[in-house]
């Protein structure tokens, strides 16, 4: 076999080796922000509204300082929290999370919570209803 040949072999091995080494599954965007919702409501139930803020779009930051953020959430209310479903569509998720928390004398009151997650410079990110 000559040199050439040799060379053009090495190339077609070293470039499939490539193709498989870059074959990198990418998750689906409803897993990613099912993780993300179920890491955020995970902080908030905890009280850890220092790592829940992180998961505010950039425009919500923007307008929300994280003392007027903590300022705005009441913490131990809520018991648990279950990502119901997500419906993603280009750059926006529709996420239904099943809640279920307490209030006054009332324990294990369940329902629905709807949230939006919209995608910016490839993360997604929490937009809460006004």
């Amino acid at each position: 076999m000559g040199f050439a040949k040799q060379f053009g072999a090495i190339l077609v091995v070293f470039g499939l080796i490539g193709c498989a080494s870059t074959g990198i599954k990418t998750e689906a965007p409803q897993d990613v922000v099912a993780k993300k919702v179920q890491s955020r409501w995970d902080a908030l139930i905890k009280g850890d509204l220092d790592t829940a803020y992180t998961y505010l779009s950039s425009g919500t930051r923007s307008v929300m300082s994280l003392e007027l953020y903590k300022a705005k959430i009441r913490t131990g209310r809520w018991k648990k929290a279950s990502v119901g479903s997500v419906a993603c569509v280009q750059d926006r998720c529709d996420v239904v999370v099943m809640m279920e928390y307490s209030y006054r004398d009332m324990k294990s009151i369940q329902t629905r919570l709807d949230e939006i997650w919209l995608q910016e410079n490839g993360d997604w990110w929490h937009v809460p209803n006004k």
